[in-house]
């Protein structure tokens, strides 16, 4: 049974407000770098993927509604088919060209809507970052997307891959400066280059994972001087 977007949008800010207190008392979670995210517009939420908590992170410390990139496979049965669609998933088959799904994301992203995705394609089984793999990459030159890099610090330390219950663990979630379309809008539309503008996006993400790890907190208050480029 399906019920109206209306409903969606507000069983998305239940779980959401749920998430943002279940976390506090779990993870002691903290954001940074809020001043990035755009107050409306299009774009794509570009987050490192390091653990099953990821997708609600990424989106528990924003006031604006957010739409999740998710493999189908998650969706087993129909109540998990319900309560994924209560937290905005939007289901995608790896593996062949799902033109529906695909469909659906661009339009969301064209129709002012912010989608998150990983760069990386699959969970790091350490915790370290991947390399960016096409699909966002193809995302963006065919939404013509901007582009918020965020990277989630803990959160392979409190749910890694394969483990069945949280540990109590700090977790940071850190927005940087917005990756404007125009830097990657004369890359050509080809596999390759779609794995280069991922590549350029994960070395954004890399760039905040050194600012955290070189930074006190009180650095966070000016996140202007987050590094633009590879972060090496």
């Amino acid at each position: 049974m399906k019920f109206s977007q209306s409903f969606y949008d507000r069983a998305y800010s239940a779980f959401r407000t749920m998430y943002r207190f279940l976390f506090k008392v779990l993870f002691r979670w903290e954001a940074y770098g809020l001043e990035h995210v755009p107050e409306s517009g299009g774009a794509i939420l570009a987050v490192n993927h390091a653990s099953a908590l990821d997708p609600p992170l990424g989106g528990v410390a924003l006031d604006r509604k957010i739409w999740v990139l998710g493999r189908s496979s998650l969706i087993k049965n129909r109540l998990l088919d319900f309560v994924f669609a209560c937290q905005h998933l939007v289901p995608i088959t790896r593996g062949i060209a799902d033109i529906t799904a695909t469909k659906k994301i661009i339009s969301l992203i064209r129709s002012g809507e912010i989608v998150l995705m990983f760069p990386e394609g699959t969970r790091s089984v350490d915790g370290t970052l991947g390399p960016g793999k096409e699909g966002v990459g193809m995302f963006v030159r065919h939404a013509k997307a901007d582009v918020i890099p965020c990277y989630i610090s803990g959160s392979w330390k409190a749910l890694p891959k394969g483990a069945r219950l949280p540990r109590l663990r700090k977790v940071r979630i850190i927005y940087g400066p917005l990756i404007r379309y125009a830097e990657f809008k004369d890359i050509p539309k080809t596999r390759k280059g779609f794995q280069q503008i991922s590549q350029k996006i994960m070395e954004r993400i890399a760039a905040l994972k050194n600012h955290l790890e070189q930074s006190d907190r009180s650095s966070y208050r000016g996140w202007k001087s987050v590094p633009q480029g590879d972060g090496k």
